[in-house]
């Protein structure tokens, strides 16, 4: 804020006012086994879109209760915070945010629980120092977490029938029925 005087007395008022940090959220895979393992990565793009660097900036993200936090990390020199793995609310910190900047801030999630889609949908981001407050972020598709299908398997002898003395070869043929590796089949 600055204040000028002209040569007639006029005075004029500036008011410089920052825009709010924005978020995009993106999910990938879009569906996992319910293995408790495999992992689909939660990426949300922290950006400050201003000409001044923004003091601290926050985003919580409440998460599914199926699904279970496993790790996270990123690019925004951030804290985190919400709890124990397993918690259904997450935050992360990041400040300050300079200015014209992005950065990323990744989660990672897995599933004992089948089902879904579940979509992920952040709380409004906020930033300190100017104050802001701008919009929530929701991936474009949600999760999915799979009951893996049985394997089927094949047995094929070539020739069909072994002669005293022969040799016939035994083939055996696993098919996967899921987009999904399947592993320890035996």
């Amino acid at each position: 804020t600055g204040s000028a005087s002209g040569a007639a007395g006029t005075a004029a008022t500036l008011t410089v006012t920052a825009g709010p940090p924005t978020v995009t959220a993106s999910l990938s895979p879009s569906t996992i086994p319910a293995d408790g393992t495999t992992a689909t990565t939660l990426t949300l793009t922290i950006a400050n879109p201003n000409p001044i660097a923004l003091g601290t900036v926050r985003v919580s993200v409440p998460i599914p209760s199926q699904l279970i936090n496993s790790g996270w990390g990123g690019t925004c020199g951030s804290t985190y915070g919400g709890g124990v793995s397993g918690s259904t609310t997450r935050i992360a910190v990041v400040g300050p945010l300079p200015a014209n900047a992005s950065c990323t801030f990744v989660l990672a999630f897995a599933s004992t629980t089948a089902g879904g889609p579940y979509s992920i949908t952040t709380d409004a981001i906020t930033s300190s120092s100017p104050a802001t407050t701008g919009l929530s972020a929701t991936t474009p598709t949600g999760v999915t977490v799979a009951t893996p299908l049985a394997p089927t398997a094949s047995v094929a002898l070539s020739p069909p029938g072994i002669v005293v003395g022969g040799t016939s070869t035994v083939t055996v043929t696993l098919t996967n029925p899921n987009s999904l590796a399947l592993t320890g089949v035996a």
